[in-house]
């Protein structure tokens, strides 16, 4: 997204806004959550407001940033954020341990599948000698 009125390309000013809250290597440990989070923004009166939508959640602003003056006018601490980001993290690994739950069924149903066909065809091939 190009913003008009500055010539500024606004597209990563989140994740640098982000980037500078958390700290360059907070940021980069929880880097595949940030890119699994839904990152908002809102322009009004040249000040860009910022949105975190945690997963089927509302959205939680995290910053507000001048887009004149190029600095943050206010914004959730590095804790909030973090505690944002770790229960994303633990809804993330619940929604795998599903996912990983219900494919393991899926295999074993096509297992016991295949299984059964044999035993009926054996049991078709000797006992009734078809």
């Amino acid at each position: 997204m190009k913003n008009a009125f500055f010539g500024e390309n606004l597209d990563y000013v989140p994740y640098q806004i982000l980037k500078q809250i958390l700290g360059e290597s907070l940021y980069d440990e929880y880097r595949d959550i940030i890119e699994l989070i839904t990152i908002e923004g809102d322009i009004e009166k040249d000040i860009l407001y910022l949105y975190l939508k945690r997963f089927n959640s509302n959205k939680i602003l995290y910053a507000t940033y001048d887009l004149k003056d190029k600095k943050i006018l206010n914004n959730l601490s590095k804790s909030e954020i973090l505690k944002i980001f770790d229960d994303e993290k633990g809804k993330i690994q619940e929604l795998q341990k599903k996912e990983i739950e219900r494919s393991a069924k899926i295999i074993m149903t096509i297992i016991s599948l295949v299984l059964g066909m044999a035993a009926a065809y054996f049991v078709l091939k000797f006992v009734f000698g078809f």
